[in-house]
């Protein structure tokens, strides 16, 4: 079940980096000034409370919605982060129902 997930957060992921054409400074999710980096990404882990993860990012990251994105009976609620490192780099966390980190991702990050 955490493998399907896992997967349909990565084919996310790869969809939405391939649309960011320009150079490293552009945003992939323009709607969060969040900007997250490797060391950053290492200190949220799974289970935490979605309070806790913003308050290591600093700040709330972009909602994002996918249909049909979760194929079992576990809701998700996902967020797109900005990401510092290679062009297009960013985060995806996901959240269940109880505001808990289910699965974070990232590409490109540095």
């Amino acid at each position: 079940m955490k493998k399907v997930l896992l997967i349909i957060s990565l084919i996310s992921i790869f969809t939405l980096t391939s649309c960011n054409k320009d150079n490293n400074t552009e945003k992939v999710y323009k709607n969060t000034k969040v900007v997250v980096n490797m060391k950053t990404y290492n200190k949220i882990k799974t289970g935490m409370t979605e309070d806790k993860v913003w308050s290591i990012l600093g700040g709330k990251c972009e909602k994002i919605v996918l249909e049909d994105a979760s194929p079992t009976d576990i809701k998700l609620v996902e967020y797109g982060c900005n990401g510092y490192g290679d062009k297009g780099a960013n985060v995806i966390l996901s959240f269940d129902e109880n505001h808990k980190l289910y699965i974070k991702t990232q590409y490109g990050l540095k």
